[in-house]
């Protein structure tokens, strides 16, 4: 929430949250207003808010809308009755792309382990086969 020297009041519902939510923007400022909103310090949108009374406004965001979002109401001809708000809009992951961990480093622990113990057991039966044949042999 924010206030002006006059008292008003503003605030932002959430605080924060994902590409794709819809942010609503209230005040009390009483007058005839100018709301602008700001993405990284970018001014993205301006809107007259005709009422004189207590104002609400939706901010739907999408997909490349994350970062720090502020919104300023300024009453139209006095630039000293102004209140102000900020909400932040958070990068979600990417979750189409595929895994980038290797094949091998999601097997269980034992994995090579196991495997290579296999490998070793299968040398050794082939080494005493080979012995014991060689051994026959006259």
């Amino acid at each position: 929430m924010s206030a002006d020297h006059c008292g008003a009041v503003g605030s932002i519902t959430p605080a924060s949250g994902p590409p794709g939510t819809t942010f609503v923007f209230r005040t009390n400022l009483g007058s005839p207003s100018d709301l602008r909103i700001y993405r990284n310090e970018r001014l993205v949108r301006e809107v007259f808010l005709a009422s004189d009374a207590d104002v609400r406004y939706r901010i739907r965001t999408g997909a490349g809308d994350a970062g720090t979002w502020r919104a300023r109401a300024e009453v139209r001809g006095f630039p000293d009755g102004i209140t102000e708000v900020s909400f932040v809009v958070v990068a979600t992951p990417d979750t189409s792309t595929r895994s980038t961990v290797p094949a091998e480093a999601s097997r269980a622990p034992g994995t090579a382990l196991m495997a290579a113990a296999g490998v070793m057991a299968f040398l050794v039966v082939m080494r005493g086969l080979r012995q014991a044949s060689s051994s026959r042999s006259p």
